[in-house]
Parts: structure tokens; C-alpha cells; sequence
């Protein structure tokens, strides 16, 4: 099935430097204003994150790059990286058996080996992306690699017998066409499009996401609410054990080309995948009242009020987080530059206002992203670098 989203533009190349570079050059030539996807037997110098060199052999693997012309806010780029991520371990599962995971930003993990990653090239006006290059390597039929960091591995390796690059490249696209629709769709028009929604079914989920999101669905993109586990996705291809159910195929649907299931909105709301427990409270500014709670928690006379329901309004009282006679501190705008064990305890190196200060403590939480663990506790096992 090829993606009919992706389907108008499409270069198949022998042999180039780099895909990405090829898209960047062509969009530099001619005057684009819809999505082009190139592929390529061998790239001489496909990049990877960091700009590490792509190790791939000629004709093995997936090299492909799609040059993406929308209206991206700078602030929502990450979102474009997570629906990459999720269309990649998508596709994984559904070509071999084991679990996938998602190394953020931009690298897909099984059995603790990288089977593929990707970059994205942006270009920009303003706080508006106009343009976005996205270069991906999916390790297909490559059974021996060299320089890899993590250890490398391929869906050869993994499922014991070849499989068809092409093929492999059209599923990804169908995966990659549904999240981006998603994402650049509300859930409302998702529900008039694709469900033929009447304005009683639109009414009634527009003042029901208010509480989750603060605003009526027409504001939502579609994958939100699909990530939040609203009804209306279930045949899309993205859920476990679909089975057959004839009344609800619509073969001129076009988001649609799997079975889908039934499933009925009480059912869909209620889900909790943590606990039996029904839905009671939820907290506007999201994991900062959780953060807020702690600090709550920690030095009580920072923040006024005893429940979960006042710290929603609740002021901070910055002066008395930093205080001598406290047991515990938040030093503000301190940043930590060095973590390093001693005999009985840590040493904790920071700097604020361009002054270094050194603190020793028994113990240090280290909670970073993991890309600077090496600059700031060398000390650590290499594998904690990774």
C-alpha cells in the first residue's frame, strides 16, 4: 500500500551523498509547495545524530528523507519529533515481535540496539518552521555494523530472514501520513471528515475535553485526543488486537484501510491504565503542581494551603526557599558543573551569577538529560551515557 499523502512526489535514487542534502539542494532550485520523498541505495555520508556518519551497505537498508512545506510554530517542533518516533516503532512492531522502544529525542531501540534514528533540518521565519527536512536510516537487511554507539542491529537480525526494502519504506509512509493528519487536524474535523459527526456528538465532546485540556475540542489537534484515549481512533492501525467488524469498515474512509473494533464511548473515557480507580482531580498547569507540591511538601511556609485542590491558586513565596536555618533548600538558578564522589559522600560543584560554589552532601539525586552525565559525573558507568 503505497501512502496516497506521500504518494504524488517521489525520487528514487541510486546512489548521493546524502538525501537530506539532496532535498535541501533541490528546495533550493525549484519553487516546492507540497511534500517530496526521496530514498537511495547507498548514501556516501548519510548523517546521523551529532552529526555522526549513518553506517549503511548499499542497497540493505531504508535511506529515506521527506521534505515537509507547512506552518510548524517553533515551540511545537518537538511534537513533529514524536510523531516520527511513534510512526518508527510502529512499523517495528508490526515487522517483528519484539518490544520498541523510543530513546528520545530521536533514536528507536530493541533489545537494547539501535535499529533506526533520524534529524530533522528546519528552516524557518520568525517563530514560524516553513520548511522541514527529515532524514531517517532503518537498519533492514544489514547483518554486520561497525562504529555503532549504542550496539547496532536490523530487522534481519531480529526476524531471521529478509525483507523487502520497498515495502518496508510504503508502510512507514502510512504510519507517518496518519500521525501527521493527526496532528494537523482538530478533533473536531477529525470527527465531521472521517466519522461524519453531527453537531449533537461534536457539542458534547467539545465541553467534555475542557476539563483535561482547558479549551473545546475545535482547539485540539486530533492525536492529542487520540494519545488521551477518546474514541474514534480505534481503526487507524495504533491499537493491539483489532478484530473484525464489518458494520463499522467504510472502505471510502480515508484514514481507514485496517479492520477496525468496536468501541463504546463510556468504555473509551473510563479507561485508566494504571489503576481501577475512577478519574477524580486533574491539575491545569499539568506536572508543575506536581513539582509545586513537592516543594510544598519539603518547606511547608513556601507555599500556602494543605490539598491538591488549593495549590492550583496557590502562591509561591520565593523568599523562604533558600533559608540557613532550613533543613532542606531550593537554591534557584544555581547551575550544578561537576558531581564527584568522595569517601563519604559528594561533592557538588555549582555556579550562580558567574561565581562557583562547592557544596558536600551524603547522597545526590543526578536528574538530568542523560546527554550531559558525562560532562557532569564522569564517574558513572559508560552504559548510563548512553
Amino acid at each position: 500500500m503505497s501512502s496516497s499523502f506521500f504518494s504524488k512526489n517521489q525520487i528514487k535514487l541510486d546512489e548521493t551523498v546524502s538525501t537530506n542534502d539532496f532535498l535541501l539542494e533541490l528546495d533550493k532550485m525549484a519553487f516546492i509547495d507540497s511534500n517530496v520523498v526521496v530514498t537511495a541505495n547507498y548514501q556516501k555520508f548519510g548523517r546521523g545524530k551529532q552529526i555522526r556518519k549513518w553506517e549503511s551497505k548499499k542497497g540493505k537498508n531504508l535511506l529515506l528523507s521527506i521534505l515537509f512545506k507547512h506552518k510548524l510554530k517553533l515551540k511545537e517542533q518537538f511534537n513533529f519529533s514524536v510523531i516520527i518516533s511513534l510512526a518508527l516503532k510502529d512499523l517495528l512492531s508490526e515487522i517483528q515481535d519484539n518490544k520498541v522502544f523510543i530513546k528520545w529525542p530521536n533514536d528507536i531501540i530493541v533489545n537494547d540496539k539501535k535499529i533506526a534514528g533520524f534529524i530533522i533540518e528546519n528552516k524557518s521565519n520568525n517563530s514560524m518552521i516553513h520548511t522541514s527536512i527529515l532524514g531517517i536510516g532503518l537498519n533492514v537487511n544489514q547483518t554486520l555494523f561497525q562504529n555503532y554507539t549504542p550496539e547496532a542491529t536490523s530487522v534481519i537480525k531480529l526476524t531471521k530472514k529478509e525483507s523487502d526494502v520497498d515495502i518496508i519504506k510504503d508502510r512507514l509512509l502510512f504510519y507517518l501520513e496518519k500521525y501527521y493528519l493527526l496532528d494537523n487536524i482538530s478533533y473536531e474535523n477529525y470527527l465531521r471528515k472521517y466519522h461524519k459527526a453531527g453537531e449533537e456528538v461534536i457539542g458534547l465532546f467539545h465541553s467534555l475535553v475542557w476539563g483535561l485540556w482547558g479549551v473545546g475540542n475545535d482547539s485540539i489537534p486530533a492525536i492529542g485526543c487520540w494519545a488521551d484515549g477518546l474514541p474514534g481512533f480505534s481503526g487507524l492501525g495504533f491499537t493491539d488486537n483489532e478484530e473484525l467488524n464489518d458494520e463499522l469498515i467504510d472502505q471510502k474512509n480515508s484514514m481507514y484501510d485496517v479492520d477496525v473494533v468496536d468501541e463504546s464511548i463510556r468504555d473509551s473515557m473510563s479507561k485508566n491504565e494504571l489503576s481501577d480507580e475512577p478519574y477524580i482531580f486533574h491539575f491545569p498547569d499539568g506536572n508543575a503542581t506536581i513539582a509545586r507540591l513537592l516543594v510544598r511538601r519539603l518547606i511547608p511556609n513556601s507555599i500556602p494551603g494543605h490539598t491538591m485542590e488549593d495549590i492550583v491558586t496557590a502562591k509561591t513565596n520565593y523568599s523562604m526557599l533558600d533559608k540557613p536555618e532550613q533543613d532542606t533548600n531550593i537554591r534557584l538558578n544555581s547551575t550544578v558543573v561537576s558531581t564527584t564522589n568522595t569517601k563519604d559522600g559528594v561533592e557538588v560543584v555549582y555556579a550562580k551569577e558567574g561565581v562557583f560554589y562547592k557544596i558536600h552532601a551524603k547522597q545526590c539525586i543526578l536528574a538530568c538529560n542523560n546527554g550531559i552525565i558525562p560532562e557532569l559525573c564522569p564517574e558513572l558507568p559508560k552504559k548510563q551515557f548512553l
